[in-house]
């Protein structure tokens, strides 16, 4: 993806967070997500932002966070389904991670790890590069 597209979309998604943690929220979205080839921005079911990233092979992560508290997190699904979902220290500039858990795409099914998203009408072209499976997982169908 564009690295200029990829700081607008980062820059538009912090707007709302307070200066200190959007950086740090910025900072963490431009260090996880550049290696995609897309990126989106979208909401969830229920309503709070989101950034959708598809790369090579199906790979997909998923950032939801609204800059308050001490973590941000970001979900990772191989196209396997294998799924990560690492946690970020927001209070410290450097961002380590300090949380890595792995989950299953029955994990993912459940609904309870990543809230369904509801991308732009142009994500539908998309759907071909994502198993069927896992496009139900994570996609809000209208």
């Amino acid at each position: 993806m564009d690295r200029a597209e990829l700081e607008r979309l980062a820059g538009e998604y912090i707007a709302d967070m307070t200066s200190i943690r959007g950086r740090r929220v910025f900072r963490l979205i431009m260090r996880e997500l550049v290696g995609f080839d897309h990126v989106v921005s979208c909401s969830s079911a229920t309503g709070a932002a989101m950034l959708l990233a598809l790369g090579e092979g199906g790979r997909i992560a998923c950032c939801r966070s609204n800059g308050k508290g001490e973590r941000a997190e970001i979900v990772f699904v191989e196209r396997d389904g294998a799924v990560a979902c690492r946690a970020y220290n927001l209070l410290k500039d450097s961002l380590p991670e300090i949380d890595c858990q792995s989950f299953t795409i029955e994990d993912l099914e459940n609904g309870s790890l990543v809230a369904r998203a509801r991308p732009p009408a142009d994500w539908n072209g998309w759907r071909g590069l994502l198993p069927e499976r896992l496009w139900r997982c994570l996609i809000e169908e209208e």
